[in-house]
């Protein structure tokens, strides 16, 4: 099983490095669509959805909603992906403080539909906002974000198998240690480095772009914790099969559910006029 996900790993990764620096800006953002409504799909699933056709509405309301958003500028995706990001906070905190899956859920569960609507489109409108930039620099700022969460991810997997002690958050994940998470700071640390140095930034503007990596490695975890809570709830391991080793789609793009809004949002705090 290892090596099947490491296989499928790599295919992933190759894909998406392929996507960034080759698509034309119409072709990324359409990707990001397409990705975040098969995301939508699952997440329509895991909130015991059985009626394909509630779950088709609910697909139409998370495309609509994005396209809504989009139709009316920049300004306003800036201001739903920093409602997203607000709420990506109040889950860190809940889920600190305890918080996890209730018990004896049935039916369709509204509550997390709703969630999704909310925190789904942001997604595709992050990857189209840096996609929209035909230059090299959209793109790299969008293989950025995405490495944040791979290096997050890595870190906190090989810092939590050796140092890990303490749950992190023991109702939602008994994986998932405050050892770890500090092992994916330091990686996002240091990726952010590395990044940062690579894409020239002059030293004395380091401190903001390393803030915007650490809160959204930080939030990344928060993105694949609420999933394991939504699935949990729904009594099953993955959110689908269509990644060989990994489960579904939306187990692979959780954490930058979360992430990518900080970033975009950040840039937007950092470098006001690059999205416009």
């Amino acid at each position: 099983m290892l090596r099947l996900r490491i296989v499928t790993a790599l295919i992933g990764a190759i894909l998406v490095i392929g996507g960034i620096f080759f698509l034309r800006p119409v072709g990324m953002a359409a990707i990001g669509a397409l990705v975040t409504l098969y995301a939508a799909w699952e997440w329509s699933r895991l909130s015991l959805c059985a009626d394909w056709r509630l779950r088709a509405g609910f697909l139409a309301a998370v495309g609509a909603a994005g396209l809504v958003i989009w139709q009316l500028g920049p300004t306003a995706t800036v201001v739903w992906l920093t409602v997203a990001c607000a709420f990506w906070v109040g889950v860190a905190c809940w889920l600190l403080s305890g918080g996890g899956p209730s018990a004896g859920c049935s039916g369709v569960r509204w509550g997390w539909l709703a969630i999704g609507v909310l925190i789904l489109p942001p997604l595709a409108l992050a990857i189209a906002m840096l996609a929209e930039r035909a230059d090299w620099v959209g793109r790299a700022f969008l293989l950025y974000a995405i490495g944040i969460v791979w290096a997050a991810d890595i870190g906190a997997y090989f810092a939590g198998r050796a140092w890990g002690r303490h749950k992190l958050a023991p109702r939602v994940s008994a994986g998932k240690t405050r050892e770890g998470l500090a092992g994916g700071v330091v990686a996002v640390v240091v990726y952010s480095l590395v990044g940062l140095w690579l894409f020239g930034v002059p030293y004395a503007g380091w401190l903001p772009w390393m803030a915007i990596a650490i809160v959204a490695g930080l939030l990344s975890v928060a993105g694949d914790l609420l999933e394991s809570v939504l699935k949990r709830e729904a009594g099953v391991k993955d959110s689908g099969r269509i990644l060989p080793g990994h489960g579904g789609l939306l187990d692979r793009v959780d954490s930058l559910i979360a992430a990518a809004p900080v970033v975009v949002v950040g840039i937007a705090w950092a470098e006001p006029g690059f999205l416009a």
